[in-house]
């Protein structure tokens, strides 16, 4: 394993480094979602797979980041065959958005 410093608006790997990306519960703190986004197609190869996960809460930050708006976000950056997965769980509701290169 190698560990690096970077900020995901800005992330210090090669354009399609990877086959798979994962986030969970931390893209509200992100600077600029979308350019967190662009910057996560940007180091995905192609057929790659990126998971967003979030709290499914509608109070802030969680409500920006509802099921549609999830998805649309992933779309704008360039993602395709985006699937939207709630948990259902209402202790700890979660939803996670897939989306491919």
């Amino acid at each position: 394993m190698r560990l690096m410093l970077g900020t995901v608006d800005r992330l210090p790997f090669a354009d399609n480094s990877f086959d798979k990306a994962f986030s969970i519960n931390c893209i509200y703190f992100w600077t600029d979602p979308a350019r967190g986004l662009s910057e996560l197609h940007r180091v995905v190869k192609r057929g790659g797979v990126v998971a967003i996960t979030v709290r499914d809460k509608t109070r802030p930050p969680y409500d920006a980041f509802q099921p549609d708006k999830l998805a649309h976000s992933l779309s704008e950056a360039g993602f395709a065959s985006i699937v939207v997965r709630c948990n259902g769980v209402s202790s700890h509701p979660l939803i996670c958005a897939l989306g491919t290169k």
